[in-house]
């Protein structure tokens, strides 16, 4: 049982992490992420 629960958890978060992604990048949050990366550069 825990073993299928491990997996099951670790599916689920391969699934939501690229969409929440995706969900943030639309909004407005894309600007902030994107200075975040420019000022991350040198």
């Amino acid at each position: 049982m825990k073993r299928s629960y491990f997996v099951a958890l670790s599916l689920a978060l391969i699934f939501l992490i690229p969409i929440i992604g995706v969900a943030a990048s639309d909004r407005n949050m894309s600007n902030a992420a994107k200075t975040q990366l420019t000022s991350i550069r040198p």
